[in-house]
């Protein structure tokens, strides 16, 4: 067997690597749509057999070190320790599998074998059409009323803050790799799928989206090109002025005393009590999972905290993700993630100084860009799970795996 591995040695890196690079894909093209974690699955599973074999049988190929290895490996420490001693560990340790492992293994995957420019290029390519398809679908449900919820658009996700998420998430990448595109047709598909997902992202009317990607996008149009940046500014001036609905709510966020009110009171009380949970299991927290809050209901010592202030729904989440880990996975876990991410904040800027590519200096700026405006809306929402769970790994692992040089 050995034997006939080391006869086929310039064949077998092309086909892992070709695996791996369609595996990829796949699942950069699905992220958005429900209904397709088996897909999702074998467009991990696949690739990751791939790479093992490729591991096993290719000399040259390694196990990348990486600044995260090892905050990721305590990360991993702490979220068993957390599903063991759960209030629910067959729920955790489904999610550890479900989220945790999918989430890791894309990340090691990624940043061992896609690191070129080309690569990169495909990626986005891919991101570019699949949100294209994500937003058609979602603009033609929000105006035949099929994916509406309180008259806001809610997409593939059936959630409108989590499609406005996810908006947020590509529109800088696709632009800016517009920018870098030679070619009329990829570029038309670029800027048309960036237009339509900015539609979509309207249409969600979620405020703090819109505030973050118009912080990004103010930034990424004054590098790239004025004239865009002026485009842009007299387009959402017009879609103020004339959209009734967006004038609507835009004039509710600058009615101050009002606006606040509505706005934090809930999440203000939603806050509190997720403080209470905490300090009644502040080491490891009550369970790792992002539905750990309707396990919680199950228990009475719990459900005063997570009630809704109005007494007519169950919270799903603490709507704040520094405050929804340390519940899942205690102060322990919240120490081990921000030591995580102060570690990819450090490195990824170091790589951006240090990178003479231009184009990869480009994508390392959105992406650390993106995930510092994630970061930031994470304040009053929690959107760290599943599919955009996926996504901001992929983009970690993409901004960290890329090499300075295209093979």
């Amino acid at each position: 067997m050995c034997k006939a591995f080391k006869n086929m040695k310039p064949s077998v890196p092309n086909i892992c690597d070709r695996i791996i690079e369609y595996g990829i894909l796949l699942l950069v093209f699905i992220l958005p749509f429900k209904h397709t974690a088996s897909i999702e699955t074998a467009a991990l599973l696949i690739p990751l057999i791939a790479w093992i074999v490729k591991l096993k049988y290719v000399p040259d190929a390694h196990f990348a070190k990486t600044p995260l290895n090892f905050p990721i490996m305590y990360w991993g420490i702490t979220v068993v320790l957390a599903s063991i001693s759960s209030i629910a560990p067959a729920y955790s340790f489904y999610e550890f599998r479900s989220q945790f492992l999918k989430q890791i293994i894309l990340f090691f995957i990624v940043i061992n074998n896609i690191k070129t420019n080309k690569q990169m290029l495909k990626i986005v390519y891919v991101l570019g059409i699949s949100a294209c398809v994500f937003s058609i679908y979602g603009i033609c449900g929000y105006f035949n009323n099929t994916l509406t919820e309180y008259g806001r658009a809610t997409g593939a996700f059936g959630s409108y803050s989590r499609s406005a998420m996810y908006c947020i998430l590509v529109i800088p990448l696709i632009l800016t790799v517009f920018f870098h595109t030679k070619n009329k047709y990829i570029k038309l598909v670029l800027i048309l799928s960036a237009f339509l997902t900015g539609i979509l992202l309207v249409l969600t009317f979620t405020r703090g989206p819109w505030l973050i990607l118009f912080g990004v996008l103010l930034i990424l149009l004054f590098r790239k090109s004025k004239k865009m940046l002026i485009a842009f500014l007299a387009a959402l001036l017009l879609l103020v002025i004339f959209c009734g609905p967006v004038t609507e709510r835009v004039k509710f966020t600058f009615e101050v005393k009002e606006g606040i009110n509505r706005a934090l009171s809930g999440r203000l009380t939603l806050w509190n009590n997720s403080f209470q949970i905490i300090k009644k299991r502040p080491i490891l927290g009550v369970g790792y999972g992002p539905n750990i809050f309707r396990k919680m209901y199950l228990h009475p010592e719990y459900k005063f905290y997570i009630t809704d202030p109005h007494g007519n729904f169950q919270q799903s989440d603490a709507h704040n993700l520094y405050l929804q880990i340390p519940i899942e996975t205690g102060i322990i876990g919240l120490v081990v993630f921000m030591y995580l991410l102060a570690r990819y904040i450090e490195y990824a800027y170091k790589s951006y100084i240090h990178t003479k590519d231009y184009f990869k200096k480009d994508i390392l700026f959105t992406i650390f860009l993106t995930i510092i405006g994630f970061l930031v809306c994470s304040i009053s929402g929690y959107f760290y799970e599943d599919r955009i769970g996926l996504m901001f790994w992929l983009y970690i692992a993409i901004s960290i795996g890329a090499e300075s040089d295209e093979k």
